[in-house]
């Protein structure tokens, strides 16, 4: 029975798909973080820079499974107090 229903839902291509995006974004924040390091002079020209980010942030958003709405409420209540941006401005400062 359990077989048969890991066969209907599929589970380990919708694993393998929330892997690849993680991946994905993972490999875009390093790439933020990377030019984040970099003095003003080194930095990517920014509208190619922010341009190319916005189309494979884009195509992530495509390939990656659809997280159920509960999920997706319980993480943003978890993480709502948690300001990323300030971080990373400090970062550049």
């Amino acid at each position: 029975m359990l077989a048969s229903l890991q066969t209907f839902y599929n589970f380990s291509s919708h694993a393998e798909r929330h892997r690849s995006a993680g991946v994905k974004y993972k490999a875009i924040t390093r790439e933020l973080e990377q030019a984040l390091t970099q003095s003003t002079k080194q930095l990517p020209e920014k509208k190619d820079f922010l341009d190319d980010l916005r189309l494979r942030l884009d195509d992530i958003e495509l390939e990656a499974p659809i997280v159920p709405k509960g999920i997706y409420r319980r993480i943003e209540e978890r993480y709502a107090t948690v300001v990323f941006a300030n971080r990373v401005a400090s970062l550049v400062k």
